[in-house]
């Protein structure tokens, strides 16, 4: 089997994802703007999951749940 390679553009991922929450913002508790990061991140797995093949993502982790707070807190914005 061929190999494949995933590329993405982040920047384009990233301004995408501010501008699509600039209406109404995602903050942590303490208001700190992560809508960027948790566009970037949801479009990331959702790729991933898109490239991936079933029998992969069975073989893998659970499912990640990716809240405001968690995002904050591998950002160490919390």
């Amino acid at each position: 089997m061929a190999k494949k390679i995933l590329v993405l553009d982040a920047y384009a991922l990233i301004y995408r994802a501010y501008f699509a929450f600039i209406n109404r913002p995602i903050k942590t508790s303490k208001g700190q703007n992560t809508s960027a990061i948790y566009g970037f991140v949801k479009s990331l797995l959702d790729a991933l999951k898109r490239f991936v093949s079933s029998e992969q993502v069975e073989a893998g982790q659970n499912k990640i749940e990716l809240t405001n707070e968690r995002v904050a807190n591998l950002l160490g914005l919390d």
